[in-house]
């Protein structure tokens, strides 16, 4: 399972800020990781997240890899951005019909840089954006998609996060002057105790003003959402004597299983 965060934010926060964040997730495993803004920056890399710090932003999307489709690259590391480079993505999940998907994007000029299934979302998003709005784009994602996948989207020179997910986790942490989504309440537990977990086939727009949720159901539909306060005990997680992660967690099962059951007992 990778891992995924964005952050919408009031004040200005720096990439050391959000790839901490992300950083808190490394226990499930990664090979590569990367970071977009709403400014255009774009990083990522191969191997152990690196706190770098290369400006301050108020609007990012972060993920970190292990690989499923692809090899361990820069170029199959998320994000992923479109051909015209204002789109930006990063997915959790597995897109079962991508080939189809892809070829049809391509007999319409997207060109792929990739391995990936992953990057099919980005040019899907490129292509429909072309003539509808957001949320017809998202339905006709929704539609058209088979597999599992939660979704972060952001446009270039937007403060809104665009979030969606089938079968895959996604939670927003709210905190004061920021909204966090992530794909683990952990990737925010040290910043907020108050989470909004995503049902099946849901939908938001998420700004540092607030957030929006939507239903789809063959159309989205607006949807009230309840702030849930969840418990968490304020330890930090690294590979302590490990070498690495996934041989820390075969020797800490009893504590990975109490954290995943945390987790989802709030779903």
């Amino acid at each position: 399972m990778c891992g995924i965060v964005g952050i919408a934010s009031k004040q200005d926060f720096s990439s050391k800020d959000i790839l901490g964040s992300l950083k808190r997730l490394e226990y499930r495993g990664y090979d590569s990781y990367g970071f977009a803004t709403d400014s255009g920056i774009l990083r990522k890399d191969i191997g152990e997240i690196k706190l770098e710090n290369v400006g301050n932003f108020r609007t990012s999307i972060s993920h970190c890899r292990w690989a499923t489709h692809g090899s361990v690259t820069q170029e199959n590391a998320h994000p992923h951005t479109s051909c015209d480079g204002n789109i930006v993505i990063v997915h959790n999940g597995i897109i079962e019909n991508y080939k189809e998907l892809k070829n049809a994007l391509e007999e319409k000029g997207h060109t792929f840089r990739s391995e990936t299934d992953s990057e099919v979302i980005v040019h899907f998003f490129e292509e429909e954006l072309k003539s509808f709005n957001m949320h017809s784009a998202v339905e006709k994602f929704f539609a058209a998609t088979k597999g599992e996948f939660a979704v972060l989207l952001l446009q270039k020179g937007s403060n809104k996060i665009y979030a969606f997910k089938r079968g895959s986790p996604l939670v927003i942490g709210v905190a004061d002057g920021m909204n966090i989504i992530a794909s683990d309440i952990y990737a925010f537990s040290n910043i907020t105790q108050k989470a909004i977990f995503f049902n099946e086939d849901e939908f938001a727009e998420i700004s540092s003003d607030g957030y929006e949720f939507f239903r789809y159901d063959s159309k989205l539909s607006h949807v009230e959402k309840d702030i849930i306060k969840f418990e968490w005990e304020s330890i930090e997680s690294g590979k302590d004597e490990y070498d690495h992660y996934m041989i820390k967690e075969i020797h800490e099962e009893p504590k990975v299983a109490e954290r995943l059951i945390k987790s989802l007992k709030y779903e």
